[in-house]
């Protein structure tokens, strides 16, 4: 049985049906996929320089290969800009 949730959460709104984790499975190649354009969007939307990711310091800070900067600066822009035209 799960805890009594907190009465705070009655003010939010849920916006995206609830899912179970094995129906949202994706492919590594997906996944990697999706970290990359998250980790490039997180770049643009704070202004820091692409080339931060060929610093061997910030590289040791992530878990998984990086995408470079040129591919930052191409095909991942490339797609976020895609994305949010159509939003």
């Amino acid at each position: 049985m799960a805890p009594p949730q907190h009465k705070i959460w009655g003010l939010f709104e849920i916006t995206a049906p609830r899912v179970k984790a094995a129906s949202v499975r994706k492919s590594a190649k997906e996944t990697q996929e999706d970290n990359n354009l998250r980790f490039a969007f997180g770049l643009i939307a704070t202004g820091i320089p692409f080339r931060v990711v060929e610093n061997p310091h910030f590289q040791a800070m992530f878990d998984y290969e990086l995408p470079s900067r040129r591919q930052i600066s191409g095909r991942l822009l490339d797609k976020l800009y895609e994305r949010e035209k159509t939003r």
